[in-house]
C-alpha cells in the first residue's frame, strides 16, 4: 500500500539534521487545516448569505403614504432598509450609483430603518418587505412606492427608479402608488 518515508531537512549552511518528519503525515494534516481555514472563511463571508431564490412576491401599498407637504428637495427619496435582510446587499451598489447621479440635481436620499424615529411620519399601518422605495415629488406627494426591481438583482438596466426620478425633475409625477415585485425580499420586522 502505502510506504512513509523519513525525509530529512538539511539547513545549507551546515550538515546538521534540523529536524525529521515523516512528510505524506505532515503534508496532509497541513493541507487539511489549510482547507479547514479556507471552509471556515467561504462559510463566514458568503455561505451565510447564499440563500435559493424562490420568487416571492410582495404587495406595495402606498396610499396612505404622505410627507405631510411641500418639501425643499426637488425629489424625496426614502430607501427602506433593515440591516438583518440579506436581500439589501443586491440594492446598495444601486443606491450609491443613484445617490451619485440624483444628489446633484436636487434629490435628497434618506434611509429608514426599522427603528428609525422618521417612520412616525408615514401614515401607514406598515411596510410590507425590505428593500422598497418611496419617491415623493417637491410638492410632498407619493411619485412611487415599491420594491427598486423585479428579479433577484437590482441595477440601473432593471430598476423601476431612473424612469421615475426623471419624470418627477421634469414635473410630472407618475403616481404609482400600488405595486407588486417579484424579487429578493425580507418581510418589514415592526409596525410602524
Amino acid at each position: 500500500m502505502f510506504s512513509f518515508t523519513e525525509t530529512r531537512v538539511n539547513c545549507r549552511c551546515s550538515n546538521k539534521v534540523v529536524f525529521k518528519m515523516k512528510s505524506p503525515t505532515v503534508a496532509l494534516l497541513l493541507l487539511c487545516s489549510w482547507l479547514a481555514c479556507i471552509a471556515t472563511a467561504f462559510w463566514y463571508f458568503e455561505w451565510r448569505w447564499i440563500q435559493p431564490f424562490a420568487q416571492q412576491l410582495a404587495w406595495f401599498n402606498g396610499e396612505d403614504l404622505s410627507l405631510g407637504g411641500p418639501q425643499r428637495a426637488k425629489a424625496t427619496v426614502w430607501h427602506f432598509y433593515d440591516k438583518a435582510c440579506p436581500c439589501n446587499r443586491y440594492t446598495e451598489k444601486h443606491i450609491q450609483q443613484l445617490e451619485q447621479h440624483y444628489r446633484q440635481l436636487g434629490v435628497k436620499f434618506v434611509t429608514i430603518s426599522p427603528s428609525s424615529n422618521k417612520l412616525s411620519l408615514l401614515k401607514s399601518q406598515s411596510l410590507p418587505a425590505s428593500p422598497a422605495i418611496g419617491i415623493w415629488d417637491q410638492g410632498g406627494k407619493l411619485a412611487y412606492f415599491g420594491p427598486y426591481s423585479n428579479g433577484v438583482l437590482c441595477n440601473s438596466r432593471t430598476s423601476f427608479i431612473e424612469p421615475v426620478l426623471q419624470q418627477v425633475l421634469n414635473g410630472s409625477n407618475p403616481e404609482i402608488q400600488q405595486s407588486n415585485g417579484i424579487g429578493c425580499f425580507c418581510p418589514w420586522p415592526t409596525y410602524i
